[in-house]
Parts: C-alpha cells; structure tokens; sequence
C-alpha cells in the first residue's frame, strides 16, 4: 500500500515520509604497523582497536589467520596461515599492500620506529598509502609518540615533514587514536552525520 496523507475532498495526496534505515557503509582500515617476533604489543594494538572501534569499520588486519609458534620443529616456519602454508615474504608483501589498496582508512602505528626498530616494511605502506594515483585519496591516521621527530634539523620543524604532510591526522597515542575512531567512523559511514552544535564559553 502506498503511504498518502488525506484530510478530506480536496486535499492533495501527499505521499508519507517514509523513515528508512539511516546509510551504513562502514570504512575499510587497514592496520599498518610492526610485526616483531616475541614482541605481543604488535598483536595487542590491533586486538584493542578491533574490539573497541568493534562494527564501525570493516577491519584488514596483517596478523588475520596467523600463527605464530616460538619454537618449531626444525625446518618449519615460525609464522604460518591458518596453520597450513608459510607466512613468507612474498605472501607478507603482496597480501600487505593488497589490504592497503582496498582501504579507506590506513592506521599506521609508528610507536616501533621510537624504540630504534627500522619499520621499513610499515614505511614502504605509507609511500604506497600516500601515492597520488588512488581514484580516491585514503585517509591516513598517524600514532607517533611526541618524542619522536625521525630526523635531526630540530631548528626548522618538529615531526619529520613527510610524516606530518602525509598524515591526514597525527594521533599522540593509540589511546587518543581509538578514542576519535570510536566517534568519528559513524561519521564517515553516514550513520551519524550530524553537526555537533557550538562550543560557548562560560559565563
């Protein structure tokens, strides 16, 4: 039956407004960082943010299927997928930037590069993150630790300008990260779009 609105002879047909489920297309983020033998952080991180941030975004994760045995029988690979072929580095590299080719959002945790760990895998994703060819620039949130500059010309800027450039955010933890990610990705899905009102001061 077709929704009208009808108050008597004459009145126009007027068709109902129809309430229809608010949009939901959750963003798709990649979670870039560090992937360090007998180092949990690596794993926790990501553990956190996937539960906490929970529906509000379709999660690519590195570490999705992956076993990890500290000490294997001679001659088997410590990582593996799902137990059944080797976490190699040509499956590491090619599964790697194909999730940072289907995100919206890539998430890079820098927090290994502070602790002197070179992170050259997690840098080479960010050039490909950052690349101007994407049909759709990606949104890239930065967790750098305040402390860290990666680079040595203090006197000129602080955050090494390809980090801060790049980074459409820059978050100084992974706490303060989620914390806006817990907000903001219903924003970007379209569920909650709404503005947010003014901020007035007190009197």
């Amino acid at each position: 039956m077709k929704g009208h609105s009808s108050s008597g002879p004459g009145t126009p047909n007027i068709p109902m407004r129809i309430a229809l489920p608010p949009p939901s297309h959750p963003p798709v983020v990649y979670l870039a960082g560090a992937i360090r033998d007998d180092h949990p952080e690596d794993i926790t991180w990501r553990r956190d943010m996937m539960d906490r941030v929970g529906p509000r975004a379709i999660w690519l994760n590195p570490l999705g299927g992956k076993f990890y045995n500290p000490n294997p029988p001679e001659g088997q690979p410590r990582w593996t997928l799902h137990q059944m072929v080797a976490s190699g580095a040509n499956l590491i590299v090619k599964q790697d930037l194909w999730c940072v080719a289907r995100a919206d959002i890539v998430i890079f945790n820098f927090a290994a590069l502070k602790e002197g760990y070179p992170n050259i895998g997690t840098l080479v994703e960010f050039g490909c993150a950052v690349a101007p060819s994407w049909p759709t620039p990606k949104l890239i949130y930065s967790i750098i630790d305040p402390e860290y500059t990666g680079h040595e010309n203090k006197g000129i800027f602080h955050l090494h300008p390809f980090l801060e450039i790049n980074s459409s955010i820059v978050f100084p933890s992974m706490e303060h990260c989620m914390e806006f990610c817990i907000r903001h990705f219903p924003v970007l899905s379209g569920v909650n779009p709404h503005y947010r009102g003014e901020i007035t001061s007190a009197a």
